[in-house]
Parts: structure tokens; sequence; C-alpha cells
């Protein structure tokens, strides 16, 4: 096994399945997996030829993938690395216009250090895909909790604990407006939820209809207006 991890280039599986792991959990039962799944298959079919290439300029099988990894990296991670920058570091930084030439200053010369150096990189070689595998299952037993724990109950954003509704006093004497217009603003529309997020939001609509509401769609827009008349 530990021959395995020394050799066998496991980062062109672990390295996406880390960033489909951590996708899966950060937006748990929110992924329309039919959208994703075939974008990810391609990345990984292209990043192996891309490995052999870069072993084959570098002589060297560790060599190749070490830098290979660092490429996937940087790939699958980019963004979340650019929406950190964002909240941490001053303006400047975390425009494209500093980060891009720095990142191709690095990856330079770490291309050049990796294939001029004489050390055995089997070890880092060994580290890196333990640390990949550590990773990938550290995601799934936390997906596995999640599961468990039913924790797609949290993705109400608008009121999680449902503070309001446990506080509301219905008021039998107050005098009730006629009309109720509900505009979801920001809500995307049941279209766009079902075909983009594989999320069915038609029970939302059942209720407010069997209430009497009418819902009106706009297909100009991604809006759904509803008003009720009494």
């Amino acid at each position: 096994m530990k021959k395995i991890i020394q050799q066998a280039p496991l980062f062109l599986l672990t390295i996406p399945l880390v960033f489909l792991i951590n996708a899966a959990n950060h937006y748990y039962k929110l992924l329309n997996w039919s959208l994703i799944i075939f974008p990810m298959l391609l990345y990984g079919l292209v990043s192996v030829p891309v490995y052999f290439l870069i072993s084959k300029l570098f002589r060297s099988r560790e060599k190749g993938g070490i830098y290979t990894g660092l490429l996937l990296i940087i790939f699958y991670f980019f963004s979340a690395f650019h929406q950190w920058l964002k909240f941490s570091a001053p303006a400047p930084i975390s425009r494209y216009s500093y980060i891009l030439p720095i990142l191709v200053i690095l990856l330079l010369l770490a291309f050049f250090y990796i294939r001029r150096s004489g050390r055995s990189f089997q070890n880092i070689f060994y580290v890196f895909n333990s640390i990949l595998l550590l990773m990938v299952a550290a995601g799934l037993l936390l997906y596995g909790f999640k599961m468990v724990s039913h924790a797609e109950r949290l993705n109400d954003q608008a009121d999680p604990e449902k503070k309001l509704a446990a506080g509301y006093q219905p008021c039998s004497q107050c005098i009730k407006p006629d009309i109720y217009f509900i505009l979801l603003d920001g809500y995307t529309n049941s279209k766009t939820l079902q075909s983009e997020f594989g999320y069915d939001n038609s029970s939302i609509e059942k209720k407010k209809k069997k209430k009497g509401f009418q819902v009106i769609k706009d297909s100009r827009s991604n809006y759904n207006f509803t008003h009720m008349s009494i």
C-alpha cells in the first residue's frame, strides 16, 4: 500500500474528489449532479495526458506528479482562494492584475526548481497523496454525518431556527388588507430551480394556491409574483 501511495498518481483522482466532496458538503442537497459529473469527468480525463506530458518533460514521474498536482490545485481551488483574498487581504492584492502575474511567476519558479533539482521527490509524493486521501476520507465522513443529522434543514437561509414563526401571534380583530402582494425578490423561479439545481419548488406554489393565492409567472424574468384578493 505504501508503495502505491509513493508512486501512483492518485492525485489525478483525489484532487477532483476533494473538490466535489467539499462542494457537496457546502451545498448539501442543493446540487444538480447531472450538470456537474460530465464536466468533472472531462477535466479528469484531460489531466491524465497532462500528467504524462509533464512527467516526460521532467524525466521523472515524481517530479511530474508534484507539478501536475500543483496545477490541479490551482485549477480547482483558485476561485475559493480568490474569494478568501477578497475578504482577508487589502483590495489591490485581490485584483486579477496582481494575482495572475504573481501566480505565473511562482509557477515558473516552481517549474525550474523541480526540473533542475537533483533530489528525490518520492517522500513529498507520498505525503502529498496521503494528505489528499485523508481529506477525501474526512469529507466522506462529514457527508455521512450530514445525512444522519438531516443537515438539509440548515439550508433554510431565511429563518433556519424559525424564530419569527414561533413568535408570531395572530390577530383576529385586526383590520386586514383586501390584497396581499408577495414579491419573492432574489428568489429564483421554480423553472430555473428545477433545471439548474434539481430542486422541486412546486410544494411552495401548491401551498399558496390552496390558501387562495394566485401565482403569476412572468416569462420575461426569473421572478414569481404572488397575490391574493380577499
